[in-house]
């Protein structure tokens, strides 16, 4: 929660008037009011008109993300895509040997066509994962 002594007075402004509205109203619970016109108060005095929050209430960090955390985001990714073509390989391999091992009637024909399939399975399931990390990757950086 963002502490209210780093708004701006305008803005701590605007939550007691919001305050006060919801009062005449009987929007809100005496008690309640009471507490939060205290703090809100409280927090007015202390608040500058430079702060941390500037028009529209939006923070500098929202308008420039961290560029660091976006570089191990798509690091994250990059790694996550390497992982699953290194498992595509693998299953490539897996697949050369089961066609080996059928033609040389070390497996029936049945065992090799269920397996077989079951690879092909895992094939399609491997693409697509690498699809979605792909397209997770921005563009752009801007």
């Amino acid at each position: 929660m963002i502490q209210l002594a780093k708004l701006d007075r305008r803005y701590i402004k605007a939550l007691l008037e919001a305050l006060e509205e919801r009062k005449e109203k009987g929007q809100i619970d005496p008690q309640l009011y009471g507490q939060l016109k205290e703090q809100y108060s409280a927090a007015y005095d202390v608040a500058e008109e430079k702060s941390s929050l500037r028009e529209g209430f939006v923070t500098l960090t929202a308008i420039a993300p961290n560029p660091t955390a976006i570089r191990d985001s798509v690091t994250s990714l990059v790694k996550r895509i390497k992982g699953l073509e290194n498992e595509q390989a693998k299953l490539e391999t897996r697949l050369k040997k089961l066609d080996e091992l059928f033609e040389t009637n070390a497996i029936s024909e049945n065992v090799f066509k269920s397996k077989k399939k079951e690879y092909e399975i895992l094939a399609m399931k491997l693409e697509d994962q690498k699809q979605e990390f792909l397209n997770a990757i921005p563009d752009t950086l801007e």
